[in-house]
């Protein structure tokens, strides 16, 4: 169990760290290539850098008690 809980962690670090670095580049290169309106999506970019981490401990804390969960349920049913 222990296993794929962390497994599950490291695959959701993994996306998370995708996701935020893909998002940097591409404000980098709205910056860069002068695109209309880039400061709203360096203001998105400052809000999804906190929120996106927040969500991803979110599921994993869910995860993780979903599992317990599970555990206990099988022990009193085994």
């Amino acid at each position: 169990m222990d296993e794929k809980r962390s497994r599950f962690k490291r695959i959701a670090a993994i996306i998370g760290v995708v996701i935020l670095v893909l998002m940097y580049l591409l404000l980098l290169l709205f910056a860069i290539i002068d695109v209309a309106g880039w400061q709203r999506y360096f203001f998105a970019c400052m809000g999804a850098t906190i929120i996106i981490p927040v969500i991803l401990w979110i599921n994993m804390y869910l995860y993780d008690r979903m599992m317990d969960r599970r555990k206990e349920n099988e022990q009193q049913d085994g």
